[in-house]
Parts: C-alpha cells; sequence; structure tokens
C-alpha cells in the first residue's frame, strides 16, 4: 500500500451552538463519508435548545461530545474542539452544512502527496436549506493548487476569498495551535487562515466538493451581527492577521473590497442609512471604485429598486443561477 492509499488520521471538529435543526443531517452526511480512519469532534457551546439531545442519539464510536463549562466566544469554540481532536489533520465543519463523500479522501490524497502543505482551503457551493443545488457558487478557479505569499496576487486573492467560511477548511494540528489563537474576530476562519498564509504552503481544491447551507438561522439574515459595516470588518482582519501590511491592502482591496453584493444584504437586512454608510465606506477605501461600472450597477439597484422588488429580483437570480448551473456540477455524492 502506498502513501497515498494509506488513510492517515483526521478528526472532523464540530464546533456547535444551537444547531438542533440541522445537526442530524451533518452527522448523518459525515458517517456516509467515503472513508474509515476519522473521528467526529462535537463541542457544544452550551447550547439552549436540544442540540445535545439529538446528537446523542447517534451511537457511532467516531462521535465524540464534549461540552463547554459556560458559553464561550465563537472563536475559542473552534480552538477548543480543536484542542479535544485526537489526529494531527483537522477538518472543521459546521453543524449545518454538508461534504462531498469522498472530501476526506481528497484531504488525505492532499497531504499525503505534498508533506509542504499545512492547510487546506476549497472552493464551495451556497444551497437552499434541503435542496442540494448550488444558489451560489463562491469563486471560480480553474485547478488545484498550492498558494503561498510568494505565489501571484491572482492566485493569493483567489485564495483568501475562500476564507469568509470554515466548513471544509483543514489544518495541521501542530501549526494551528501553535498560532495561540482562542479569540478571533468576526469571521473566524479568515482570521486563522490569514495567518497560515504568512508562513505555509496552503492548497486550494478547485472542485465543489463542500456544501453551505442558506437558512433563516444564517448569520446573514440577523440584524444584530454586525455593528458596524462588514466591508470595515474585513478590511481590519487583513491588517491585524497579515505581516505585510502592503500585502494585506492589496489583498483586502482586490477581494472582499471587491464584494458590491454586499450592498444588496445591507439594504435588505439593515435599510438605507446602513447601505449609504457602506457605499461611502467602499469609496473610501478605493476612489477607483467611482468609476467601476459594477460598483455604479449595485450602488444604484439598492438606492432606486423597493425592497419587495428587490427582494424579487435577488429570488430571480437564484433561480437562473440553479438552471445554468445544474447540468453543469454533480451533487449526487452528498448524502443526508
Amino acid at each position: 500500500m502506498n502513501s497515498i492509499e494509506m488513510e492517515l488520521g483526521i478528526s472532523i471538529c464540530i464546533p456547535v451552538y444551537n444547531g438542533a435543526t440541522t445537526i442530524a443531517d451533518t452527522i448523518i452526511n459525515l458517517l456516509k463519508l467515503n472513508y474509515n480512519n476519522f473521528e467526529i469532534v462535537i463541542n457544544d457551546n452550551k447550547s439552549t435548545d436540544n442540540t445535545l439531545e439529538i446528537i446523542k442519539k447517534f451511537k457511532s464510536k467516531k462521535i465524540k461530545i464534549y461540552e463547554n463549562n459556560k458559553h464561550v466566544s465563537c472563536g475559542e469554540n473552534i480552538f477548543l474542539s480543536a484542542m479535544r481532536s485526537i489526529n494531527e489533520i483537522i477538518v472543521f465543519q459546521c453543524a449545518d452544512d454538508l461534504f462531498d463523500n469522498g472530501y476526506l479522501k481528497k484531504i488525505n490524497e492532499i497531504y499525503s502527496t505534498y508533506p509542504e502543505v499545512k492547510s487546506i482551503s476549497r472552493n464551495y457551493f451556497w444551497f437552499n436549506e434541503n435542496n442540494i443545488s448550488p444558489v451560489r457558487i463562491k469563486t471560480y478557479c480553474n485547478s488545484n493548487k498550492i498558494i503561498n505569499k510568494k505565489s501571484s496576487l491572482k492566485d493569493q486573492i483567489m485564495l483568501v476569498e475562500t476564507f469568509d467560511n470554515i466548513s471544509g477548511i483543514s489544518v495541521k494540528k501542530k501549526y494551528f495551535i501553535n498560532l495561540k489563537i482562542t479569540k478571533f474576530s468576526f469571521i473566524e476562519s479568515a482570521s486563522f487562515m490569514l495567518k497560515f498564509l504568512n508562513f505555509s504552503n496552503i492548497y486550494l481544491i478547485s472542485e465543489l466538493l463542500v456544501g453551505i447551507r442558506i437558512h433563516q438561522n444564517n448569520a446573514s439574515k440577523q440584524t444584530i451581527t454586525y455593528r458596524k459595516p462588514a466591508i470595515l470588518l474585513w478590511r481590519y482582519i487583513f491588517k491585524k492577521c497579515l505581516k505585510n501590511r502592503y500585502l494585506a491592502n492589496i489583498l483586502f482591496v482586490n477581494s472582499y473590497g471587491k464584494q458590491f453584493e454586499s450592498l444588496v444584504q445591507s439594504r435588505l437586512f439593515f435599510g438605507y442609512k446602513r447601505l449609504i454608510k457602506e457605499i461611502i465606506v467602499f469609496v473610501k477605501i478605493n476612489k477607483i471604485n467611482l468609476l467601476n461600472f459594477k460598483f455604479l450597477f449595485y450602488v444604484l439597484l439598492t438606492i432606486l429598486t423597493p425592497r419587495i422588488f428587490l427582494i424579487f429580483l435577488s429570488r430571480i437570480y437564484k433561480k437562473i443561477f440553479n438552471i445554468i448551473m445544474k447540468n453543469k456540477l454533480s451533487f449526487n455524492k452528498f448524502e443526508f
């Protein structure tokens, strides 16, 4: 048996808080993965619903359940789940998302083939509730590749755009623990993955092997999530986590600094006051945006379009995207 055929021990770490509505789907999905040598580490952050009751109904020896003594930050819960794992390879998973049944084999193949790789990111798609079909794809990368701080700006930008969700992200435990991160700000996965970019090779998976569920409990649909425009929080994270400040600014401006779609979210969930504030921020961080057709389109769209019609347009966009992509992508390996 060669090194690629050998199964490395993998710990799937699920930091959870009030995940009762979806945690069963996620566990069933993981137990059907085409891989044997893995554990599922579920770290409950003092859930107030019946999350633990649902988890304990599963009798698989692969499942390890831990309960925090007190409610901690989301970042600390992620850190604790990793600390409680027994394997060197960690794959993080949210309590509502799904993996393709060959995902762990892909992770195993990468680490076995490229020992210099210390962490892995991936492309992903969003899906609505229990309908496993794409609503939107995170980013378009044509091929798998190893990326580090010396790679082209194009590749680094493409990489950091995948850091905004923790599901499917993998790290080698000894490097993750050495970061000594217990409290992350805003998007937790971006906080530590940007730090990995300071010193390590990160493998980017182009295939769509991770599905992110959209539902009513998503943070993007809760108006209390962001006290400041998300764009400001992203800029803060890039400056805080990347050692090279010049590179941090370049990567930020050309990645999340160009995600003008967030203006639609601001308009729908926060109103005009917040929308205008975010428009001003986009201009301040990069005045060239005033000449960007896409930016101007979203500004006019969100300012002039009534909210109810904006919701209608968003739904139409999702349906059209589904029709376009359903014949290009295969999702039959997502089981739950």
